[in-house]
């Protein structure tokens, strides 16, 4: 399946790999799945489905192939127009790679080894596009049709709420910087944080009435009284000197109110400066919030698989992928233990290829992968796992042959193991030898240099000597970290040329 004479799965991304099977021997890549979900929540009202994929560099002809030949059946299926655009991420956002000590990575001539960032990385691709709205899914996501309808419901709910919440604050900012804004829509945009001056305003409306009133009264009166000046004088004098001052107390009345009225603005104008110090937050931890996001979609595979064990098929290459935590095991331990067909080997045939895993097989590989010292304590799966290693070498990479070889040697060291530590490991060293990594020098240095107790790693040697298992690596780091024992050095270093001789001969 890995090599290029089958399906080449060991050098394309995953992107491009089959991932589910329809009826009538149709296969969808993540690609395929990705123009079906367009054209079912993101045709709009003209029929077109813009997307956009983010690919690597050396994939790129790929990836534009398989569109080149999917577009057509898509187009006809759902009647729609695909407009497809491909970016690469962007070099400048490369991280610095790390070793297992976490320390920089270098080259054999001294250089940095860069890496592609993690998915925060491709904030400036999202950046360059011209579009309002942008629904974000990556391939990890898919899924089968029959799967597809509360992604299809939930994505046109978001996206309604998102317009209808969108368009309300750009009327409101459009507002606010044109400045032709009216106080009644002032108490719109900040009704339920601010009732206490919305009641002012109500007071100062009622008031700047009153003043109106009453200056008509008093222009009614002058008039009246400037017929009857003659008989009441002194009367009218007093009159109109009593509403003058009435008329200057609520002028002043007014002024106060009126200050009021700026404070208001000035916390409206607060208020909207916070709105986008939030916004601007937001997009700074966006990366945080996908991270939570992706564990929470990891929670959700790790349930499903408890109802639904036998779909490890579809769920096995996103676990793969991710960071599982340690309180994950239980539910790959719980949906083992309900998987059906635990009686087969863990091999089944598979047309053109010699071998495939099994769903019995894909668990143990998730095992080995993510918890191998945890699952060697456990008795459920402890023994199955042992007799399967040089299947899980073979599917794993070496990055994770390290890890998992590590988690071994750590609960070994803690004594609460479901197996034989010493058979176990010399079936490990014998795996590890016949795989491709039978040259991955860290592998066997993690054995020798975190293996605490000295007895038993002289014994896994000496099962390795009476089976006949030359292991040059394993030898130079046993020899250097027993240097001090001369005579089993010396057993040692008999058994390297022992071995020699034997490789001449055959």
């Amino acid at each position: 399946m890995l090599q290029d004479k089958g399906l080449a799965y060991g050098r394309l991304p995953k992107g491009l790999l089959k991932f589910h099977s329809y009826t009538n021997d149709i296969n969808r890549t993540p690609l395929e799945e990705h123009l079906v979900e367009g054209a079912m929540y993101a045709s709009g009202k003209s029929g077109k489905v813009n997307l956009h994929f983010t690919v690597s560099p050396e994939h790129r002809k790929l990836f534009e192939a398989l569109v080149k030949q999917s577009l057509p059946i898509y187009t006809e299926k759902y009647t729609v127009e695909y407009d497809v655009a491909f970016s690469e991420q962007k070099s400048s956002t490369d991280t610095v790679a790390a070793t297992m000590d976490n320390e920089p990575f270098r080259t054999e001539d001294g250089k940095l080894l860069f890496r592609p960032g993690g998915h925060g990385a491709l904030i400036e691709n999202l950046n360059e596009l011209d579009a309002d709205i942008i629904f974000i899914k990556n391939i990890d996501n898919v899924v089968p049709d029959k799967l597809k309808e509360p992604t299809v419901t939930y994505k046109k709910l978001i996206a309604g709420v998102l317009v209808r919440v969108q368009q309300q604050i750009f009327d409101y900012l459009r507002l606010l910087d044109e400045g032709m804004y009216t106080h009644a829509q002032i108490e719109e945009m900040i009704e339920d944080g601010f009732t206490e001056e919305k009641a002012q305003k109500e007071i100062i409306s009622q008031e700047q009435s009153a003043i109106e009133n009453s200056m008509g009264a008093v222009n009614i009166f002058l008039a009246v009284f400037a017929l009857i000046i003659t008989i009441g004088g002194i009367f009218l004098g007093w009159f109109i000197n009593r509403k003058e001052k009435k008329v200057q107390a609520l002028l002043m009345q007014v002024e106060t109110k009126k200050e009021e009225v700026e404070k208001l603005e000035e916390k409206t104008s607060n208020t909207r400066k916070e709105v986008m110090e939030l916004s601007d937050n937001i997009n700074k931890d966006i990366e945080g919030l996908y991270a939570k996001l992706r564990r929470e979609e990891t929670i959700t595979h790790l349930k499903r698989l408890v109802y639904e064990p036998n779909d490890i098929g579809n769920i096995l290459p996103l676990l793969l992928s991710r960071e599982l935590i340690e309180s994950d095991f239980k539910y790959l331990l719980t949906a083992y233990r309900n998987l059906e067909n635990k009686d087969d080997n863990g091999i089944v045939s598979d047309g053109l290829f010699a071998q495939r895993l099994s769903s019995k097989g894909q668990y143990l590989l998730l095992f080995y992968q993510h918890f191998c010292g945890q699952a060697l304590c456990h008795e459920l799966v402890a023994t199955e796992i042992v007799s399967f290693f040089p299947y899980l070498l073979q599917c794993a990479f070496k990055n994770d042959v390290v890890s998992s070889t590590t988690s071994m040697v750590n609960y070994f060291n803690r004594g609460e193991v479901a197996v034989n530590k010493v058979e176990t490991t010399y079936l490990y060293l014998k795996a590890l030898h016949e795989s491709k990594y039978s040259n991955l020098e860290d592998a066997y240095s993690v054995i020798v240099s975190k293996y605490r107790n000295d007895d038993e790693l002289k014994d896994i040697w000496i099962h390795l000597e009476e089976n006949h298992v030359y292991i040059k690596l394993f030898n130079e780091l046993i020899c250097e970290a027993y240097q001090e024992d001369e005579t089993f050095v010396a057993r040692v270093k008999a058994q390297k040329e022992d071995g020699v001789e034997e490789n001449k001969k055959e």
